[in-house]
């Protein structure tokens, strides 16, 4: 459009650099500033998001820190919660005995009386003494009630399983209700097909689950009838038992497996009962791997269903959430299998010829789990043991082609086995000579034919397996004579063998006096030491022994007895109110050769020391 001056060029060529520069360093310092900004707000988001971020840590650190104190707390609780448990097996320990100790006085007077009275007491004063007899033993029902719960709950339930005929147990259980059902008026129909498989399971418990559901059933129904319903599939039993009964409302229906509920204040008060019987039926249930259900219909009736498998199911970690409860049932387990596997070390020859005695003897200590090899001859024993050297030797003595003297005289003579332990189980009259010759050869232990009792043969495996295998040879005569007495008791002038009962109780004492007086004479002893003095001075024929005394205990009691050479064989029975689990076998490891429990039965006392004495 214009031209210019060449100096005018030159002046604008060289302002050119200038303005570019001045622009650039404007648009830098805008950049710049933006940045600053973007920075600064870049800053604050930071600065407010570590803000939220302490803020969080802080609300980590305060739930850590309650999280810890909770663990603390339900640490304590969980403390608690054990010593609660230890607390309510020692109570009902010491309620057992407390309840069982009087109760004891009141069956076995009861029964004396009834048997001694005869036309001295009137029909109505016997009619007195029923009643004491039939309440003593109801009482002693619901005691037993209580402690079936609390070991179930605690999973100390015994339970053995066995092949038995489901028909005839549930016979049996209709059988023993129906004289009651025939006084109230009703009738008992069963459905029970001929054809049903025998099952695997605990026959007690399963009669016990029965006892209560069929007794129930009769027990609430004022009219009708009472049905028994029984099918099985290729796994399991149903037996459904329904009744026309007052039924039960929707509101209770939930809670009737609950233990002491009664779902129903003026049932309650119509209807005796604690309300444990179905509580322990439901928990025994589920223990036998079964299951019980129940339909109702207030005022029309009730149906429960015991649902059992033919085979129960053993009880393993993976079953565990089969039923809460089971848990500690299987670290019983676990430690019952350990006990047998110690003792399954203890390898039991038995010789014997007697196809009946093989399968009584080996059933007996099977059962407890020896390991029993069979060698039904002498000469097959011989072989025996020339491969293998079992831990002690049942030997009879009258066989056909090889003897049991001859046998022992073999063994003896063998270095190799001149040491293995030997008890003689025979029903022959032995002679002095044949007496002379088993004490030559250290026999310690021997047990007559006849009525082979279980805890009789297991002591004496016990004590053969204990006992050392050689004596030195001044005391070889006096172990044998000691045996001899054990089964030729001693017998006074009037012909009554003697017994020493240690009892502490003025009443459990006039109780075991009525009944053993007529067939006895009789050494008493209020405390242990008393009766531990007269066991070693008097050396009576056998001895029954209360475990709680004062002075000294009757586990020392038993112990110093069988701590004595002249004592030893005088067989010892423990009389005790001690029912919990582990009682029996604690009792038997301080010495006792046998165990009653109380409340005693008269005629079972009778009968148990007629046994050790003539064995």
């Amino acid at each position: 459009m214009k031209k210019y001056s060449a100096e005018s060029l030159d002046i604008l060529n060289r302002a050119w650099n200038l303005i570019n520069a001045s622009y650039a360093n404007l648009s830098a310092s805008v950049k710049t500033r933006r940045l600053a900004e973007d920075l600064k707000k870049t800053n604050q988001q930071l600065e407010a998001q570590s803000e939220e971020l302490q803020a969080q840590s802080e609300e980590i650190q305060q739930a850590s820190m309650e999280m810890e104190k909770q663990n603390v707390e339900l640490e304590y609780q969980s403390r608690q919660v054990e010593e609660a448990d230890r607390l309510k097996s020692e109570f009902l320990s010491n309620m057992s005995h407390e309840l069982r100790t009087p109760l004891n006085s009141v069956m076995a007077l009861s029964r004396v009386l009834i048997r001694q009275a005869g036309g001295k007491l009137s029909e109505e004063e016997l009619n007195f003494l029923e009643i004491i007899d039939r309440n003593g033993k109801k009482l002693l029902g619901l005691i037993n009630d209580i402690l079936d719960l609390a070991k179930i709950e605690s999973g100390r339930m015994d339970m053995s399983s066995k092949l038995f005929p489901i028909g005839s147990a549930i016979e049996t259980v209709i059988e023993r209700l129906e004289p009651i059902a025939e006084e109230k008026g009703i009738e008992i129909n069963r459905e029970i097909p001929d054809n049903l498989p025998q099952i695997k399971s605990d026959e007690v418990r399963v009669d016990q689950i029965l006892q209560n559901l069929v007794g129930n059933a009769v027990k609430f129904t004022k009219k009708g009838f009472v049905t028994v319903l029984v099918h099985s599939d290729a796994e399991h039993i149903h037996i459904a038992v329904a009744d026309t009964g007052i039924g039960i409302s929707k509101k209770d229906l939930p809670y009737i497996f609950q233990e002491f509920r009664q779902v129903d204040g003026t049932t309650a008060r119509q209807y005796e009962g604690t309300g444990l019987g179905l509580a322990i039926a439901y928990k025994a249930a589920w223990v036998l791997g079964g299951d019980l259900t129940v339909e109702s219909v207030l005022g029309k009736g009730t149906k429960f269903t015991l649902i059992l498998p033919i085979k129960r199911p053993e009880i393993t970690p993976d079953a565990a959430s089969f039923a809460p409860h089971l848990l500690a049932d299987i670290e019983k387990t676990g430690r019952h299998s350990e006990l047998k596997q110690g003792k399954a070390a203890n390898r039991i020859l038995l010789v014997e010829d007697n196809e009946a005695g093989i399968i009584q003897v080996r059933k007996i200590l099977e059962s407890e789990g020896y390991r029993v090899d069979v060698a039904n001859g002498g000469q097959k024993a011989l072989d025996y043991v020339k491969s293998t050297i079992p831990d002690g030797i049942i030997l009879d003595l009258m066989m056909p082609d090889v003897d049991g003297f001859e046998v022992l005289n073999t063994i003896r003579a063998n270095k190799a086995t001149e040491k293995i332990p030997v008890l003689i189980l025979t029903a022959k009259d032995l002679s002095p000579e044949d007496l002379k010759s088993l004490k030559g050869n250290n026999v310690r232990q021997l047990i007559q034919k006849g009525n082979v009792a279980r805890e009789i043969l297991l002591n004496k495996v016990r004590l053969m397996l204990e006992e050392p295998s050689r004596i030195e040879p001044e005391e070889k005569t006096r172990p044998f004579e000691i045996q001899k007495r054990e089964f030729s008791p001693k017998v006074s002038a009037d012909g009554k063998p003697t017994i020493l009962v240690v009892e502490d109780n003025p009443d459990n004492m006039i109780t075991m006096k009525a009944v053993l007086h007529y067939r006895y004479n009789l050494l008493e002893a209020t405390d242990g030491e008393k009766g531990l003095k007269i066991a070693l001075t008097e050396r009576p024929d056998l001895i029954l022994l209360d475990m709680s005394l004062p002075e000294m205990d009757g586990f020392t009691v038993a112990g110093r007895i069988k701590e004595d050479n002249d004592a030893r064989h005088i067989p010892v029975i423990a009389l005790t109110a001690m029912a919990m689990k582990g009682d029996r076998e604690k009792i038997l490891k301080a010495g006792c050769d046998d165990y009653i429990s109380k409340p005693i039965d008269a005629e079972k006392v009778l009968k148990k020391i007629e046994d050790w004495l003539q064995n």
